[in-house]
């Protein structure tokens, strides 16, 4: 815990908590592993079973690659033995043997199924997954490094020590004995399983610890936040220093509540925040067609984009060159992305905001909006992409099909300036519908000044709750005059509701709300 940030002397009753967890998950892992292990039909237990349940750690198994390399490695190059003089006076030029790393390959990788023919993509992909060890392994130094700025020579080597801990180096029958290991395997385990169980173990008090440090710089930051406001009438009692106080940059060490709560999170599931059937557009040429037909000039435009994903669509925005782009995405797994996507865009992407859209507070994005162009905020028009029944939906003429209640809610404040068809063929995977792409202008002056009300909503929505009927059978048993109503408004009462335009749908709402006539 030490090396990982901790105090040189951690409280007892955390490090028996840190001690207790890791052994319980050390053996539930045992257990899952030996269940992994049946299921294959084999007695015997193999490292690729307890590889397996970590398969979705990316990072973790490509420092577990990293690990099982270097000792590989290490163990190669301690078979040679000593060279003596003259056999290097002899073979001096002679061809040598180098040690070279071993690079470990898992049975769930497809690729591997495809390695004779894919040879020579092999080194691109090692370099990818050792670099992303690297970044872990720089991360984990510059936290060392933090650590060890002040210490003297005596704490540095007794860190150094720590640094080296190990569960099972030298002390193999002690961690069998300390994991009850023979009470769920009852053959003899490879020194190969029982040294990816002690890296699990390391792993598992570096996230404990790393957790619980950042569980109390968060309580700690908000408790110093109440204070604040609790002593607000004593603005400088906070700056005061006292001649025995403690200095304001000693650290105290974990409580069990911190690594209680680590623990929790660590346990917490990042599951989709809804069943997600859509599908991801990986064409090129369909992006530009689709971001260039449903856009204008964006050169001096800012663009706000809702529900970004991936950033598809919005790689093909930034090339027009907009003057600043606004992501607003609800799905916190996906932010990462976003913010890679963002440090390559040239300082196009201006601010990312993970939100839900419907619920999104504006005026975050309204400052970021006036700070950048004070003198000019109008929406021009807006471009979504929908399935093509609802596109059809909404730009429905009078006497079609699709003209229902959407339509006309949807006519009172926008009009469709282009409308275009994306087959399904152009997403990945395939759905079942194709997909249409609208570019919506709002109306300057709405048809309903005051704004679509609640009973305008619900003239429309009962006028076509009866399919098939005419308006007048619809409305009747919510309206009795609802004859001499329609002809005062000049509706035609043997109409449908499709065949009737927005505009007398309006007129007929005027009247009923000007005599104070509710549908009920």
């Amino acid at each position: 815990m030490f090396v990982f940030g901790e105090v040189q002397e951690p409280l007892d009753e955390t490090s028996q908590l840190v001690e207790d967890i890791t052994r319980s998950q050390i053996i539930e892992t045992i257990q899952r592993a030996v269940h992994i292990c049946n299921k294959r039909g084999s007695k015997f237990l193999s490292s690729e079973d307890l590889l397996f349940l970590i398969r979705h750690d990316r990072s973790k198994v490509n420092r577990l690659r990293m690990f099982l390399s270097w000792k590989d490695v290490r163990k190669n190059s301690k078979g040679g033995g000593e060279t003596k003089p003259e056999d290097m006076m002899e073979e001096e030029d002679a061809e040598k043997p180098k040690v070279k790393k071993m690079k470990i390959k898992f049975s769930w990788d497809m690729i591997n199924s495809f390695s004779n023919v894919l040879s020579d993509d092999e080194d691109e992909e090692e370099d990818e997954e050792g670099r992303e060890a690297y970044e872990d392994q720089v991360a984990r130094l510059k936290v060392a490094d933090e650590v060890t700025k002040t210490m003297s020579k005596e704490e540095y080597i007794y860190y150094s020590d720590c640094r080296q801990a190990s569960f099972t180096y030298k002390k193999g029958k002690r961690f069998r004995d300390w994991c009850n290991f023979s009470s769920f395997y009852e053959n003899k385990a490879k020194d190969e399983i029982m040294e990816i169980l002690g890296f699990l173990g390391y792993e598992i008090v570096s996230q404990l610890t790393e957790t619980g440090l950042l569980v109390k710089k968060e309580w700690a930051k908000i408790e110093q936040e109440q204070r604040k406001k609790n002593f607000v009438r004593d603005a400088g009692l906070e700056d005061k220093k006292y001649l025995f106080g403690k200095p304001a940059s000693e650290q105290t060490p974990l409580l069990p509540i911190h690594i209680q709560e680590g623990f929790r999170r660590s346990q917490l599931i990042n599951n989709p925040l809804q069943n997600f059937n859509g599908s991801f557009n990986i064409s090129d040429k369909v992006l530009k067609l689709a971001v260039s037909e449903g856009c204008v000039n964006l050169e001096k435009d800012v663009v706000i984009e809702i529900g970004p994903g991936l950033g598809s669509l919005t790689r093909s925005a930034i090339n027009l060159s907009p003057e600043g782009i606004y992501l607003i995405e609800k799905d916190p797994l996906l932010k990462n992305t976003l913010v890679e996507l963002k440090s390559l865009s040239k300082d196009r992407i201006k601010k990312i905001f993970i939100d839900d859209a419907l619920h999104f507070k504006q005026d975050a994005l309204m400052k970021e909006i006036l700070a950048m162009a004070p003198k000019k905020i109008h929406i021009i028009e807006m471009t979504f992409l929908f399935q093509s029944e609802i596109g059809e939906k909404l730009t429905a003429k009078p006497g079609t099909k699709f003209r229902g209640r959407l339509t006309n809610l949807f006519d009172t404040l926008c009009t469709v300036k282009d409308k275009f068809y994306l087959t399904s063929q152009c997403f990945v995977p395939v759905p079942k519908v194709d997909v249409a792409v609208l570019k919506i202008i709002p109306r300057k002056v709405p048809l309903i000044p005051e704004g679509v009300s609640k009973e305008f909503e619900r003239v429309v929505t009962f006028s076509f709750l009866k399919k098939r009927k005419t308006i007048t059978n619809s409305l009747k048993s919510k309206c009795r005059d609802i004859k001499s109503i329609l002809k005062v408004v000049n509706i035609d009462g043997s109409l449908r509701p499709e065949e009737l335009t927005t505009e007398e749908f309006i007129r007929l709402y005027t009247y009923l709300t000007a005599n104070n006539i509710r549908i009920k």
